[in-house]
Parts: structure tokens; C-alpha cells; sequence
């Protein structure tokens, strides 16, 4: 089995392309959007717009010319990267010399292939699904462009490439042509991160329901005596915290936009912002300062991704905080439970050495991990992700929540200290 049958079955044309390999895909994506966006920006004489000491043209525009054609074919290459680690861990679980997932007590040697078939089920439904939600989004996002394309009278929506045409340096059909052009690229690729952030989701439902459901025939045996503490489950680390770092890039490019939206539409420039934001830095006054927040300056379409935010973030701790945790920390309880139990009859009986070893077992669950990453590892980049999404939401909080990190981090250290 490939990664793109254990992925994409059912999606014929992003099989091929998964097929083609993380760095092959992400080259690809990365020169079609030079091409069609960089040079044909070029061709149709947007590429630069001088404007009141800016330059608003599509070369200009790092939300167009940088994200497209470098930031996000990176992002995807690194998601088709985690297919890799996503199959490595399901082979390391399902060892037989680690057997933590196991099938009837035997090695569960078809679990992959079970987590692909249920993957690959309503593929056309998935796909629909991806495709309604990337035009909607799309549509939102455009929508006072179109009808100013359509109308042209009025004030634009935003003076920049989109409608430069107005001020007779372009074509009008010239315009609205690469307009039309950019926005489809733009709803390939939210397409895209739908498919991507959606499947993910659909493996961790998966595998977190073989894991909990009695009527799958596969079954969790936890390690007690993982030397890393995770009841056998660091396998899915690597694929976990490279998902957390990737919605984090994702974070910081919307963060971006709403700081580069703020000083083309608000009341300060970019520099005058930050600046305003740097001089309040220890004051309460930039948290109340409504005037700061610039929700004017949110179009439609960074309004999209704002709320988009919330569903990498919930699929990122799906499994570790809902599915994951809640099963673990029964299975550890009723291990716990039955070690009690047994270790009070050891004591009773005399057996000094049989109490002692179930006592360091009870020791050891006492200090189980439940993220599959490490707790402070998985803790700290969901905690991290939280903040540049509250951040993006409302950028006076900036401060305070690097604040409220650092004294998270020393207290964390302190007590740490403490129990030594």
C-alpha cells in the first residue's frame, strides 16, 4: 500500500498527485503559482501599483506573491509528509514486539488497511463536501470585488491590484481576467486545506474509535512501563507535533494579514501600529483601548480564515483532549484500580516483593502521559497555537499573552524545582 492509496483512495486525481511525493507535490504547486500568478501578473500589468507611497500591486501583495507560490506548497508538502509518520506509527503500534494495538490478542497486522477502507468510504461525498465549503469561502471573499467588477461605479472595496484598472494604468478586462485567475487559486487551495485538515481529522476519528469501540475488532493494550511515560503511544508524536507546527505557520500568516490589513485600511500605518501596540506594551490601557482592535479594517475574507483558525486547532487536540484522553485515562484508572486491589492482598498475605512491584506499577500510571507527544511538548505548542489565534483575533493581547506565557513557563520551572 502507498501513501496516497492509504490517504487519498477514492480521490483519483489527488492520489496522482500525493502520489508524486511531499517535495515533488510542493515544487509543483509552488511553480504552477509562480506562473500563473507572478508572471501572469506581469502579463496583465499588475505586478505594480504605486499608491500614496505604497506599493499595492500583486508582486507587493505578500498575502499573493509570497503565500501562493512558497508558504503554502511548503504547508502541503509538509502535511503529505505527515502521511509518512501517520503509517509509521500504525506499523509501530501494531509490532509485534511493541503490541499495543492489537486484534484478538494477535498482531493487528491489518490495522492500517482497516483505517484506509474506512478512509477511502463517501470519498465523493468528502470531496463535495471540501469543494461547497473552498467556493463558499472563495465567494465571501470576493463578493464586494464582483460586484464592483460588475457595477463599476462606486468606490472599490480596497484600492489595490484587484482594481487598478480604474485608474487607467490596465485594461479593465485585463483586470478583472487576472482577478479571476487569482481567486481560483485561491479556492484550490483552501480546497486543499479542507482535504487535508479534514482527512486528518477522519484518521484520528478512526483510529480513536478502534481503539474505544467494542465492536471493532481491535483493541488497546497499553505499556505500563513505558520508560517515556505514554503507555506505548509515542509513535504518534512525530505525526502530531508537526501537524501543531504547520497550523502554527498557518497562524502566523493569518496574524500577518490582519497586521498588514490593519495598516492599508485603518487609521495607522503598519509601523504607526506596532509602534502604538509597543508603547502600551505594561499598560492595561491597549487591552480597553477599543480603538486598537481596527475590526474595521477585517474584510470578508480574513473573516473566512479567522474562523477557519478554529478547525485545524480543533482537529489538533481531538485526539489527545477529547477521544485519546478520556479513553486513557479510564484504561489508566481501572489499571490503577486493579493494582490497588492487588497490592493491598500482596500486603496481607506477606508478599513484600510482589507489593512493592505493584506499587511501582501504581507509580508509573500515576505519572502516564496522555499526550502521545509528551504533556509539556503537546501543552506548550497547543497553548502557543491558542495564543497566535487570539492573537490574530485581537492584536492588543499580543503583550499579554507573551506575558502570561513567560510566568506559565517559570512557574512551571519553579514547581518543577520545588518537587526536586
Amino acid at each position: 500500500m502507498t501513501n496516497a492509496d492509504f490517504f487519498a483512495s477514492g480521490h483519483s486525481v489527488l492520489k496522482r498527485a500525493i502520489a508524486s511525493g511531499p517535495l515533488a507535490f510542493s515544487v509543483r504547486l509552488g511553480l504552477a503559482a509562480a506562473v500563473l500568478l507572478l508572471v501572469g501578473a506581469r502579463i496583465s500589468g499588475v505586478h505594480t501599483f504605486p499608491f500614496h507611497g505604497d506599493d499595492r500591486g500583486f508582486w507587493f501583495e505578500a498575502n499573493w506573491s509570497l503565500m501562493y507560490p512558497v508558504v503554502f506548497p511548503s504547508v502541503f508538502g509538509g502535511l503529505i509528509h505527515m502521511i509518512n509518520l501517520m503509517r509509521g506509527a500504525l506499523e509501530r503500534l501494531t509490532r509485534a514486539d511493541l503490541h499495543v494495538i492489537t486484534k484478538k490478542d494477535q498482531q493487528a497486522i491489518d490495522f492500517e488497511e482497516y483505517i484506509a477502507i474506512e478512509m477511502s468510504l463517501r470519498a465523493r461525498g468528502f470531496t463535495a463536501l471540501c469543494l461547497s465549503l473552498a467556493l463558499a469561502l472563495t465567494v465571501v471573499h470576493g463578493a464586494s470585488l464582483a460586484a464592483f467588477l460588475v457595477r463599476r461605479h462606486g468606490a472599490p472595496p480596497i484600492m489595490d491590484w484587484t482594481v487598478m484598472f480604474t485608474t487607467g494604468q490596465v485594461p479593465y478586462w485585463r483586470n478583472v481576467v487576472f482577478d479571476a485567475l487569482a481567486y481560483s487559486f485561491e479556492a484550490l487551495t483552501i480546497f486543499l486545506g479542507f482535504f487535508f485538515v479534514l482527512k486528518f481529522w477522519t484518521f484520528l476519528h478512526i483510529f480513536s474509535r478502534a481503539l474505544r469501540d467494542s465492536g471493532v475488532p481491535y483493541e488497546f493494550k497499553p505499556l505500563i512501563h513505558d520508560p517515556d511515560g505514554r503507555l506505548g503511544l509515542r509513535p504518534l508524536g512525530a505525526f502530531m507535533n508537526l501537524y501543531l507546527l504547520l497550523v502554527i505557520i498557518f497562524e502566523v500568516y493569518v496574524l500577518g494579514r490582519r497586521l498588514q490589513l490593519i495598516g492599508k485600511g485603518g487609521v495607522y500605518t503598519l509601523s504607526a501600529y506596532l509602534t502604538a501596540l509597543g508603547d502600551g506594551a505594561l499598560k492595561v490601557r491597549n487591552v480597553v483601548n477599543t480603538d486598537l482592535y481596527q475590526w474595521q479594517t477585517i474584510d470578508a475574507g480574513l473573516w473566512a480564515l479567522l474562523i477557519f483558525l478554529t478547525l485545524p486547532l480543533i482537529v489538533g487536540a481531538y485526539l489527545p483532549l477529547w477521544t485519546l484522553r478520556t479513553y486513557v485515562r479510564k484504561k489508566r484508572d481501572d489499571l490503577w484500580d486493579e493494582s490497588v486491589r492487588a497490592h493491598e492482598e500482596a500486603r496481607e498475605r506477606g508478599d513484600d516483593e510482589e507489593a512493592e512491584k505493584l506499587a511501582r506499577r501504581m507509580a508509573q500510571l500515576e505519572g502516564t502521559q496522555l499526550w502521545p507527544n509528551g504533556d509539556a511538548l503537546g501543552w506548550r505548542l497547543l497553548i502557543l497555537s491558542i495564543a497566535i489565534a487570539v492573537a490574530a483575533w485581537m492584536p492588543p493581547l499580543c503583550v499579554a499573552l507573551i506575558a502570561v506565557g513567560i510566568t506559565l513557563e517559570f512557574w512551571k520551572w519553579y514547581v518543577t524545582m520545588r518537587s526536586r
